[in-house]
């Protein structure tokens, strides 16, 4: 039914040009990324895709419009294959659809039905109160966090005035986010060092459109000129999954998801130069992993042995609390932004794979350059309890009003046990990445 849905949206696009006012762009990129000499895999071309994209506006009235926004992948390697919603020739080539949504607005309401994505929160690099929209795992645009949301199939009433307005979303059908577990995935190559002990199949157990299954969420926002104010509920499914269960004899990884309940809160306060950003969430039901696994991924035996006595990887339910405080600052031409985020998990963890409090804060600092036509940015994350950390530098080149051309190096260390012996091999991960975007 997916693939019927899709199908005839992009063949009767064409022809809707013809009988709606329309306005449409058509962008070209292309991106490619390769290791650090350090890390796993080290000369090898690790992401190499051509992805064409397509946004469409056809104003039916005033009031009423429809817009698409799909995405031809084009994906030689194959690794990043599971975020497609088609596919095809073994996951080089491949559709998805970011958008397509119908919209109509009048003085005081507004209604819009379809794939839509909707950034929640303050935050940026990280995750307080934004859970409404999945995320694109499978590829290595750490910088471009935007372009990895993926959209929810949902109905949202909006209503709303000059200072104020109020957002209903029923979400019929969970949408999970796309992990990397193609089997070409750099990731799997790294961890797939096995032979007597093959890479299991990944069973993505998403829950299904049924009644006790849909999602709502809530938005109630305030634009005053002190601040800028919003409150947020969730009632729904995490977009990742919460426990792993492990079928020895169909060698099969069973992936299951965690239902609870999300309210929060941001603000953005300008404090003269300064922008302040605050954004607290509470989480009830929220699921935890458990205790980490010590074991050889290389010594069949030993997965043998542990599956024969335990064979769920699953999780605990706790309440928590979930803080971020963020400073903007922009002297002379920079940009610096500061966050500080705090994770507090209630009850007992010691079957847990956490303690109760953890911590972070991330660091981003950018300019342009020669007439804005060239933009360098810098941005790094550290967590305190073991100081993993994350840099990300980017520069991106406007060589044309249509052509963007733009460089990435990200590295990442992590210092704490990883539970499995061969996932230490993604404990330094790092890599280069290269991309340009041909818009007309």
């Amino acid at each position: 039914m997916k693939a019927f849905f899709l199908a005839a949206l992009i063949l009767l696009s064409p022809f809707c040009l013809f009988a709606f006012d329309t306005d449409f762009s058509f962008s070209l990129l292309t991106d490619m990324s390769t290791p650090l000499p350090y890390a796993k895999r080290a000369g090898e071309l690790i992401q190499a895709e051509m992805k064409g994209d397509l946004e469409l506006y056809l104003y039916a009235t005033e009031k009423t419009t429809f817009f698409m926004n799909g995405r031809v992948i084009l994906d030689p390697l194959s690794s990043l294959s599971d975020s497609f919603d088609l596919g095809a020739a073994e996951g080089h080539l491949g559709f998805s659809l970011k958008e397509a949504w119908i919209d109509y607005t009048s003085d005081y309401w507004a209604f819009r039905g379809g794939r839509q994505i909707a950034a929640w929160g303050k935050a940026d690099l990280l995750t307080v109160t934004n859970v409404l929209c999945p995320r694109n795992y499978t590829s290595f645009s750490f910088f471009d966090l935007a372009d990895t949301y993926m959209g929810i199939d949902a109905a949202r009433v909006s209503f709303k005035s000059d200072i104020y307005s109020l957002d209903f979303y029923w979400i019929p059908i969970v949408r999970k986010s796309a992990l990397p577990t193609a089997e070409n995935h750099p990731v799997q190559k790294i961890l797939d060092n096995s032979e007597e002990f093959p890479r299991p199949d990944f069973k993505n157990n998403a829950p299904e459109p049924k009644f006790e299954n849909f999602e709502y969420a809530l938005k109630a926002s305030a634009y005053w000129k002190y601040a800028d104010v919003s409150l947020y509920g969730f009632y729904g499914y995490d977009r990742l999954p919460s426990s792993f269960k492990l079928d020895a004899l169909y060698g099969e990884i069973s992936m299951d998801y965690n239902r609870s309940l999300m309210v929060g809160a941001d603000a953005s306060i300008p404090l003269g130069g300064l922008v302040l950003r605050l954004e607290g969430a509470f989480f009830y039901d929220s699921a935890i992993p458990k205790t980490k696994i010590d074991i050889d991924l290389s010594d069949s035996s030993a997965i043998m042995s542990f599956l024969s006595s335990d064979y769920d990887f699953g999780y605990k339910k706790r309440d928590k609390l979930v803080m971020l405080a963020g400073l903007d600052w922009m002297p002379g031409g920079w940009i610096l932004s500061a966050q500080y985020y705090g994770d507090l998990a209630f009850g007992d963890m010691s079957e847990l794979s956490r303690s109760n409090y953890v911590h972070m804060a991330t660091l981003a600092i950018s300019r342009n350059f020669f007439k804005d036509t060239l933009a360098v940015s810098l941005a790094g994350l550290v967590q305190f309890e073991e100081w993993n950390n994350m840099f990300v530098l980017n520069a991106s080149y406007n060589a044309t009003d249509a052509l963007i051309v733009s460089a990435s190096v990200y590295c990442v260390n992590i210092f704490s046990d990883l539970g499995y012996k061969t996932f230490n091999d993604l404990r330094n991960w790092g890599g280069v990445t290269i991309s340009a975007k041909y818009s007309f």
